[in-house]
């Protein structure tokens, strides 16, 4: 039984390490689309999308702000400051109650 959790954990791992360095090749490859075309908006929101989805915030802005300087216009570009801007579904405070 010990011997099955190990190769389940094991597992696991190696899934995860695969994705990855799945990300990080598709991450190289979108930097060097980038840089082969810096005026194609589309490999930053890739690589925009792309480090939001591994949790990482700090360089997606950075992204978000060269992709603005290219084409601020852009459907693709402007969706995540209008995500940003858009409030959380609330309840009404009619609705609450002090229980």
């Amino acid at each position: 039984m010990r011997c099955l959790r190990q190769a389940c954990r094991s597992a696991k791992s190696v899934c995860r390490r695969d994705r990855n360095q799945e990300a990080l090749r598709r991450g190289a490859a979108a930097e060097r689309w980038h840089r082969a075309l810096p005026k194609d908006v589309r490999p930053l929101v890739y690589l925009m999308d792309s480090a939001e989805e591994r949790k990482v915030y700090k360089k997606p802005l950075g992204f978000l702000e060269e992709a603005e300087k290219i084409d601020r216009l852009n459907p693709s570009v402007r969706r995540p400051r209008q995500d940003e801007a858009e409030p959380e579904d609330e309840e009404p405070a009619s609705l609450c109650t002090a229980d």
